[in-house]
């Protein structure tokens, strides 16, 4: 287990990556040094513990698709809230994400 503040983590899972807590421009320079690099394209990143994720959080989780998967490979996400899917669809960011319930 990674520890990138008190409101925030990330945990290795056997699908890729379970994020926990805040996800926002404050917590996510200490996620950056957290979360581990990815050794297989297949990962899902799972939000469904997450508490918040602003504009700044998706950021990142692009950022780390883009340093981890291939180039025309979807970031998978399961159980993003309200909030992130409204992020997504403001944003228009449906091409890069794969939203899985």
């Amino acid at each position: 287990m990674s520890k990138a503040s008190s409101l925030s983590r990330v945990e290795k899972t056997e699908t890729g990556l379970a994020f926990f807590g805040v996800i926002d421009f404050q917590s996510v320079p200490a996620l950056l040094e957290a979360v581990p690099e990815s050794a297989s394209s297949e990962m899902e990143l799972d939000l469904s513990a997450a508490t918040r994720v602003d504009s700044a959080g998706l950021a990142f989780l692009i950022h780390w698709g883009n340093r981890n998967l291939a180039t025309d490979q979807k970031i998978k996400l399961r159980g993003a809230s309200v909030q992130v899917l409204q992020l997504i669809n403001i944003m228009r960011l449906k091409s890069v994400f794969e939203l899985r319930v």
